[in-house]
């Protein structure tokens, strides 16, 4: 025989609970005050965590932005040196006699004339410039 009338019922899954078991029992008093609290500093701190991830992505962007600046620079440095040591190449094989090619790998005539130009009127400039060394160093000793 049951000694309390909560075992004498069948319980299922879907049945309530026995009137006056003491299952959970809340306090009486102000629990939305309490409440609206939390939910107030749990929506400052989300407020705090979105303004902290903007911020971090601002400066993430920027800091990208800067490196894309630096990087076409320091690319723009190694092309332009790049083209400095082919030009020089080109002159030093002209010089030798060689004939330019193109891209497609014809003879670029064109340009190895251009370059030959280049080279006799540089040439020209420094027997110039000798010359005036030499007539102002006879008449600095005279």
């Amino acid at each position: 025989m049951p000694t309390s009338r909560f075992a004498t019922q069948a319980r299922t899954p879907h049945s309530p609970p026995p009137q006056g078991a003491g299952y959970l029992v809340f306090p009486h008093g102000e629990p939305a005050a309490s409440l609206s609290s939390q939910i107030e500093s749990a929506e400052s701190a989300t407020r705090r965590e979105e303004e902290a991830e903007r911020q971090r992505q601002a400066q993430l962007d920027e800091a990208y932005a800067a490196r894309l600046v630096r990087d076409a620079a320091v690319r723009k440095a190694r092309l332009e040196m790049e083209a400095a040591e082919a030009r020089k190449g080109e002159i030093d094989w002209v010089r030798s006699g060689g004939i330019l090619r193109d891209a497609q790998g014809n003879r670029d005539y064109a340009k190895t004339d251009a370059i030959r130009e280049e080279l006799r009127i540089s040439g020209l400039e420094r027997v110039l410039v000798e010359r005036w060394a030499s007539y102002e160093s006879r008449w600095a000793d005279s």
